[in-house]
Formats: C-alpha cells, structure tokens, sequence
C-alpha cells in the first residue's frame, strides 16, 4: 500500500496529472490543425489576387484582341478570361485545404 509523502506523488496524482495533460492535449491539436489550414487558406487567396492583379495588368497593357479569350494555367491556379456584351472579366480558381473551388473576378476596366 502506498503512503502520501511530504516531498513526492503518489499514484493517483500521476494519473490525474497525465490525464490532464492528454485531455488538453487531444483538445488543442484539432484547434491548431484548424488554425494551420485557415491561414493557408488565406496565405492562398493572397496568392491568387496577386496573380488576378497580375494578369489584369498584362491584358491592360497589351490590349489582346475581343476574339482573344486563353486559359492560362499552373498546377494550382486557373486563370479564365471572358467575355460578356463587350466587357471582359477575368478570373482565377482554385482549390482551398478542403479541396472546396474558390473563385476570384474583376472586370477590367476601359477595355473596349
């Protein structure tokens, strides 16, 4: 049988202290998982207006003709160009951490 010591734990405080930790533990690694995607996800829409904003830029300054409507893509954004009653928007998609499309658009201004 065990004794309570003044300067150690006994059994049932280990235990107890064990538990404790493994609780708080299994309950703030699902939390910063969470947390960890969200900022990639956000990391990634930051991503993806930079490249909208660099590919307005680029049909601004070279002006491609009406007819001219490519589908330029890498491995993780799409970027769209079209067409609507002589506007023209282009957009970029993506997928997010849970492979949800996401979709950014902007009308390029002073085209026609």
């Amino acid at each position: 049988m065990l004794l309570k010591r003044e300067d150690g734990f006994i059994l049932q405080d280990a235990v107890l202290t064990l538990i404790c930790f493994s609780l708080l533990v299994s309950l703030t690694i699902p939390f910063i998982t969470q947390l960890y995607k969200h900022h990639h996800d956000i990391k990634r829409h930051e991503e993806a207006y930079h490249q909208l904003q660099q590919a307005k830029a680029y049909i601004l300054q070279n002006e491609p003709p009406a007819s001219y409507l490519p589908e330029i893509s890498n491995e993780s954004f799409s970027t769209i160009l079209l067409e609507d009653d002589q506007r023209l928007i282009v957009c970029i998609e993506w997928k997010d951490s849970n492979e949800a499309n996401k979709e950014l658009c902007q009308y390029i201004p002073n085209y026609m």
